[in-house]
């Protein structure tokens, strides 16, 4: 059976998006649920959507597929997130904390941290925005929020973060 030209140029978009965005998608998603390998498994269904729409994407390097593609990502992170939330019940805060940090210095500890601790409006934008290198506008595509309400979250992250940090030196000093 032959494999027709449409299939194999949808192949090899396919293979361009998993090649360009994976990393990307990978690390949101591993931000949302802090396990790899849940990670993978939201990323991994995120690819199996987008098989399902490739027709929709036309250019595999554009910022509006990056959007497209962090979008997928996240709802996939999230539906893995709640799904887990109702299945475990643990009363230890921290089984979702960040355990291998042994190649970052305090600074950066104390700021993920803090970060982790921010409701998930501002930590996602902060993601977004510095983690992954989104801009504003691909920020707004991929939350569904205005570019108004993107600056207007990173001033209230960035402000709350600058008060955590403020009182931690304050009970450290």
């Amino acid at each position: 059976m032959a494999v027709s030209s449409e299939n194999k140029a949808d192949k090899k978009k396919f293979e361009l998006l998993y090649a360009s965005h994976k990393n990307a998608m990978f690390a949101y998603s591993n931000y949302i649920l802090k396990d790899p390998q849940l990670a993978e498994d939201a990323v991994q269904d995120a690819f199996i959507a987008v098989l399902d729409n490739l027709d929709k994407i036309d250019d595999p390097f554009s910022k509006k597929t990056r959007c497209y593609l962090i979008t997928i990502v996240k709802n996939a992170a999230y539906k893995i997130y709640n799904k887990r939330k109702k299945e475990v019940v643990c009363d230890d805060p921290d089984i979702f904390s960040i355990t291998d940090d042994s190649c970052v210095d305090d600074d950066a500890k104390e700021l993920m941290s803090a970060i982790n601790t921010l409701n998930i409006n501002y930590s996602s934008v902060l993601v977004l925005k510095y983690y992954i290198g989104l801009t504003d506008k691909e920020i707004s595509q991929s939350l569904d929020i205005s570019e108004v309400n993107v600056r207007a979250r990173l001033a209230r992250a960035k402000a709350a973060l600058k008060k955590m940090l403020a009182k931690e030196d304050e009970t450290n000093g």
